[in-house]
């Protein structure tokens, strides 16, 4: 959060009182937890307006981004994390998470996971106008599923493809409209590892845009960040969290 934060701050003057946050990533609620990289961005930046439904994929459309966007400061700048998740299981297994309190693992992503399995064994798939997201979930994977399946790690492969989507989804429904800020858009996959580790968030991609000037990758600039400041190599432990043991 914070590099991201001084990239915006020094190069394009984003400010809390100049910039409106908005965020498109999955509802689980290990994305939400405190501390974790969704909290810190809403007590560096301030409001948040959710843009997303299940994958981190921006359900709210065209219509929701408009809606958000005019909610900007005058004069102000925008600024929208997405992307999905993926959960890590604490014997290093992807695609499955170990939750506070609980001696099983569950899925994680769910809805990504259930959606490639749908596909994968060729289930019936509706047709026709829904505003139902697993729907349109299954929708997007089609035709994507056999190299999932057949990578080296087909879960971290899926979070890939979920990305893409999550990605296009957002670059489909931006427009500056809203003024002459900035818009500056933060895509990653959310690394959730399981209890009392604390998530991290592998950044993809990072750019700034406005009303005619074109996109610019920051990339280079936030990777940069973390090699000044890379002091430390070691996972964090979330504070409160408490170690619930699997059950083998």
């Amino acid at each position: 959060m914070k590099y991201s934060q001084a990239v915006l701050q020094v190069k394009y003057g984003f400010t809390q009182k100049n910039t409106l946050y908005g965020q498109s990533i999955g509802a689980d609620e290990a994305n939400h937890l405190s501390g974790q990289l969704a909290d810190q961005m809403r007590h560096c930046w301030g409001h948040v307006f959710n843009l997303g439904g299940i994958g981190g994929i921006p359900f709210v459309g065209k219509t929701g981004f408009t809606a958000f966007s005019h909610h900007v400061p005058d004069n102000g700048n925008l600024l929208i994390l997405y992307g999905p998740n993926i959960g890590v299981s604490p014997q290093g297994e992807l695609g499955k998470l170990l939750r506070d309190g609980q001696t099983s693992l569950s899925a994680t992503c769910s809805s990504a996971i259930g959606a490639y399995e749908a596909v994968l064994r060729g289930e019936q798939i509706p047709t026709g106008p829904t505003h139902d997201m697993m729907t349109h979930l299954k929708r997007a994977l089609v035709g994507k599923t056999d190299s999932i399946k057949n990578a080296e790690q087909p879960m971290a492969a899926l979070a890939r493809q979920m990305f893409e989507l999550s990605d296009k989804g957002m670059r489909d429904i931006i427009n500056f409209g809203y003024g002459d800020g900035w818009l500056a858009l933060l895509g990653g996959i959310q690394i959730n590892l399981s209890s009392p580790l604390a998530s991290v968030f592998l950044p993809l991609k990072f750019t700034v845009a406005k009303k005619n000037v074109a996109e610019e990758n920051l990339m280079p600039d936030l990777l940069k960040q973390f090699t000044i400041h890379d002091d430390s190599n070691e996972l964090l432990k979330r504070e409160g969290a408490f170690w619930a043991r699997e059950h083998n």
